[in-house]
Order: C-alpha cells, then structure tokens, then sequence
C-alpha cells in the first residue's frame, strides 16, 4: 500500500508546491516584482474561489468510484466521471462568465493601481475552466489504483509548467504567468484525458 498507493500520492502532492513557489518567485525579480505578485494573488483568489465547490463535489468521488471499479461496473463509473465533469464544468464557467464580465470592477476593489490586472484575472478564470476535467479524472485513477501513473502524469505537469513560466514570466511578468497556467491547465487537461481513454479499455481488460 505505501509503495503503490501513499508515496506516489506523497510525490505527486510535493511536486506543486515547489512548481508554484518557482513562478511566485522569478515573477517577484521581474521589475515592479512585488507589484504584479499582488496582481496575480488577487486574481488568483478568484480563480480558487469558483473551483471550491466543483472540487467539493469532485473530492467525494473517490470512494464512490472505488467501489464501482471493485465491482467490475464501468459502465457506470463512465457516466459518473463524465456526469461530474459536466456539472462541474457548466457550474464553473458560470460562474468563470459573471467574473470575467466584471474584471475590471472586481479588481478595483482591491484599490485602483490594481485595476490593470483585469486581463490577468481573464486568464486565470479561463483556466479555471479545465479544474473540473483535472480533478475529475485524478480521483478516477486514484480510484483505478493507477497512482503511479498520476504522479508521473504530474510530474510532466510540474516540468511544462516550469519550462512555460521561464519563457513568459520575464517577458510578461503577471500576464506572462497567468497565461503560463491557462496553457499549462489545458495541456493538462488534454494528457489525463488521453490517459484516462486508454485507462477505461485497461481496467476493462484487468476486470476480464
């Protein structure tokens, strides 16, 4: 259990905190540094604020889809997944709409010199758009027992994303990072997806 289970989920939860700590740092030795670090923090918490529920409704998952996987019942596992990910993702981009149509008063409340990070908070709600797709299909390998596979599926997050932040980050500072994460969130995206196609034959197969 520690070998298959608890120290890929110990990796793969250590990899993003020095991931993120790297690009709040190079953003903070750009010039005005410590100015665009609180334009990206003030964006940011609205970015996590509208993914609080959907990961909520996603965290609940893993038990649930752990004993359909137990039962051989993956048909039905499917449409849990998929069914999550739809509610997840319309109540999302709701919420991702009303904000976005708002940037620029909701980042004056934070004061005036903040009202210039408007396109920040745009990209960083945009990306919010690919959470529930992630989260999802995480806690579905997490219940297939593929952890090894998630950590390395992180691990490759973690490197694109440092490769993103060290080519936008000097020359856009807080937009350079915000769209370092858009970017890295859908390519994100798009590997678990991949991965969690060829999973749904494997499991499957592993089931006879």
């Amino acid at each position: 259990v520690i070998i298959s289970f608890s120290l890929p989920a110990f990796l793969s939860g250590v990899l993003i905190w020095p991931v993120n700590w790297f690009g709040s740092a190079l953003l903070a030795n750009q010039n005005d540094g410590y100015a665009q670090m609180g334009l990206f923090n003030a964006a940011n918490q609205w970015r996590t604020a509208i993914l609080f529920i959907p990961n909520l409704l996603t965290g609940i998952l893993v038990p649930f889809l752990a004993n359909l996987h137990g039962a051989r019942d993956h048909v039905r596992m499917g449409k849990v997944v998929w069914g999550n990910i739809a509610l997840s993702t319309l109540l999302t981009a709701v919420l991702m709409g009303i904000l976005a149509a708002g940037a620029p008063l909701v980042m004056r409340l934070y004061g005036q010199n903040f009202a210039v990070g408007a396109p920040v908070l745009s990209l960083l709600l945009i990306s919010a758009i690919f959470g529930p797709l992630i989260y999802t299909i995480l806690q579905a390998i997490t219940s297939a027992g593929h952890m090894w596979a998630g950590f390395w599926l992180t691990f490759l997050w973690a490197l694109v994303m440092t490769g993103m932040t060290l080519v936008y980050v000097p020359r856009d500072s807080a937009f350079g990072l915000a769209y370092a994460t858009l970017v890295n969130q859908a390519f994100y995206a798009v590997i678990l997806l991949l991965y969690y196609r060829h999973l749904v034959p494997k499991m499957e197969a592993e089931h006879g």
